[in-house]
């Protein structure tokens, strides 16, 4: 209930900052390809990467005809995978995540290009651990929390990312991201953080300007 309020607030904050001025909302879906960055005194490795999807909205505020500011609220799945010896693990993890973008549009006559970059905030809700040491395939369910004697990984999750994207005057979209965690989802003192590569496909419905 604590995430809904959160996100029910900041949704509304934008609403309320956009008054008088253009604004948008959109969908998107797409592809998501994550992996795991594990960090020990020493060394980092990463895992291979994991196919998975993404599905979110989005609320886009119009500074101008170049810049604009982007918060969406997204459902994305991360993991990773890979083999240690005869060790092989695989890992899904069910966030909704929270990205803040500016984005920047380039002049053009037809579509739309833009860039972008921001934070992102992130809320681990499920997850799941496939692992076999050579005596068989096991599977667990992966919980998150606050408490590390009862859950597997930290709920909260930090981030940035940076994406292109094209935009055309019909409202349909499509955009290629990196998005890179810098906050570790263990509770022990190794580091464990999310990156993944995404492309979507959207469509942003007509603009309008709220009432003053």
């Amino acid at each position: 209930m604590k995430k809904i309020f959160f996100l029910v607030c900041f949704f509304t904050a934008a609403y309320n900052y956009s008054i008088g001025q253009e604004y948008s909302y959109g969908f998107t879906g797409g592809a998501s390809f994550a992996r795991v960055r594990d960090k020990v005194p020493g060394e980092a490795t990463f895992s291979d990467s994991k196919a998975g999807f993404t599905v979110g909205a989005f609320f886009e505020y119009a500074y101008n005809s170049h810049f604009s500011f982007q918060p969406a609220l997204n459902f994305v799945q991360k993991g990773g995978k890979g083999e240690d010896n005869s060790f092989t693990y695989d890992y899904r993890f069910n966030y909704l995540e929270v990205p803040m973008n500016f984005l920047y549009y380039f002049k053009s006559k037809g579509a739309r290009f833009f860039v972008g970059a921001g934070p992102w905030f992130a809320a681990g809700i499920s997850g799941k651990a496939t692992t076999n040491d050579g005596t068989g395939a096991k599977s667990q369910d992966l919980s998150f929390g606050t408490n590390d004697a009862k859950n597997d990984f930290k709920t909260f999750d930090l981030g940035a990312d940076a994406l292109i994207g094209c935009k055309i005057k019909s409202g349909f979209l499509i955009s290629a991201g990196y998005s890179l965690g810098i906050h570790s989802i263990t509770f022990h003192d190794d580091k464990l953080m999310n990156y993944y590569y995404s492309v979507r496909v959207g469509y942003t419905l007509p603009s309008k300007k709220t009432k003053q």
